[in-house]
């Protein structure tokens, strides 16, 4: 990571590395100690540049393209990307000074080896600093699939693909959504507080929040910035950072005091303070994954969360077997998953996929739903979901497991409640 406090060279780090690396940004810049140091309205400067560069890259690239002599000729990606975080600023916000963009821009180049194209990228940014036609597009008419890839700055595979899945319609909603700004959303520990009283707490300390839409006892959405993790009531376990979505999957379980619940790939462990958090730390809840490191997530989100029925277990869940760990009453498969329905806040994922992913999500998938349907109770009730809408993770592994039966499923889609894209599927034993 940067050794600079530059809030844009920070910036450029980290867009570098997600090409080169394929890097998280959220855990990039959590344990960026130069980014940790920034004032608050810097860091929130530097979330902008680089959501906003992911999230628009290839709209950037196009604009850009428009004053290249030759566009076949490769550029060094320090220098695509610091025209990129150029492009952004000049582009798509409104209150960045052009001139102090170009010059930043420029000094940027010299610092990092490139005096030899400081010139060129002066000339790239004045003349997207100058230019009054707006945004160019390719025109929808001649290619539709070449429109929406540079409109939506999504990968041509994928754009293709969700056109032939759900039509025109929804992918352009679904292509809007993940590109949209959505303030962070939060639940209540239900074991301490409600969110009536977390709601007032909150807007006392000039916060705005607004209920969820499917569960409204449970979650909010933080509007207007702020640090939801500095307050007392996170600090305390009242509160945690969670989305939606993932609140609803953990409700559909339909989870009751005393019971023995399994959540087999659990980390980081925000759905299994939840469930121990609706069943007042009764019963027991154990909670497994592959990595040890990933098990330290699990013990510190239990902690803060005051859920003390949480066992975690370091195992390989497509292992499990009845003999060793039991039966249970309620069983959370969370599988592991592309995360395509997470490209609203996790934008860079879009340009770290491709088609051979899913097919190689999709084969663990069934291997841990087929272990899972074994640990069932024969009245027991399971949930499978992913942060993924793509059938080949979704419905289709669900069909193929005869040991289960679907109860009910449920899409959520990007544009549809606010939350990430999910699917949530209800299923018991085949023999009930």
């Amino acid at each position: 990571m940067s050794k600079k406090n530059n809030v844009r060279d920070i910036a450029l780090d980290v867009l570098l590395q997600c090409e080169q690396r394929h890097i998280f940004v959220n855990l990039a810049l959590k344990n960026d100690r130069n980014f940790n140091k920034l004032k608050a309205i810097d860091k929130a400067f530097g979330y902008r540049l680089i959501y906003g560069v992911l999230q628009n890259r290839l709209l950037i690239d196009y604009q850009i393209s428009r004053y290249l002599k030759d566009t076949t000729k490769k550029i060094h990606p320090v220098v695509k990307n610091i025209l990129r975080l150029a492009g952004y600023q000049l582009l798509m916000m409104d209150k960045v000074p052009a001139h102090a963009v170009c010059n930043e821009s420029v000094k940027q180049c010299k610092s990092r080896g490139f005096s030899g194209m400081a010139s060129f990228v002066n000339a790239i940014t004045r003349k997207l600093a100058t230019a009054q036609t707006g945004l160019h597009l390719p025109p929808e008419s001649k290619n539709q699939l070449d429109f929406l890839t540079i409109k939506y700055s999504h990968p041509p595979w994928l754009v293709k693909k969700w056109l032939a899945d759900r039509g025109s319609i929804v992918t352009q909603k679904i292509l809007k959504a993940n590109n949209k700004i959505v303030p962070p959303a939060i639940r209540i520990n239900p074991a301490k507080t409600n969110i009536d009283q977390i709601t007032e707490q909150l807007t006392s300390n000039g916060l705005t929040v607004t209920k969820g839409k499917l569960e409204p006892k449970l979650s909010l959405y933080l509007a207007g910035g702020g640090d939801i993790t500095a307050t007392e009531q996170f600090q305390q376990g009242q509160i945690t950072i969670q989305d939606e979505g993932a609140v609803h999957a953990v409700t559909r379980l339909q989870v009751a005091p005393g019971m023995r619940v399994l959540d087999m790939c659990s980390a980081p462990g925000g759905k299994a303070a939840l469930i121990s958090n609706l069943i007042r730390n009764t019963g027991e809840i154990l909670a497994v994954d592959i990595h040890q490191h990933r098990l330290n997530l699990i013990r510190e989100v239990s902690q803060r969360m005051e859920a003390t029925n949480i066992r975690p277990l370091l195992a390989d869940a497509t292992e499990l077997d009845f003999k060793e760990v039991g039966l249970f009453d309620r069983i959370l498969l969370d599988a592991p998953c592309t995360g395509l329905g997470t490209l609203r806040t996790k934008p860079e994922i879009r340009w770290y996929r491709q088609y051979p992913d899913i097919e190689a999500a999709a084969a663990l998938q069934t291997r841990l739903l087929s272990t899972a349907a074994t640990l069932l109770k024969p009245d027991g009730l399971m949930v499978y979901c992913t942060c993924s809408n793509e059938k080949e993770e979704t419905s289709h592994i669900v069909k193929k497991c005869a040991k289960l039966s679907l109860v009910s499923e449920e899409q959520l889609l990007p544009f549809q409640y606010g939350t990430e894209g999910f699917y949530i599927a209800v299923l018991t034993s085949s023999s009930c």
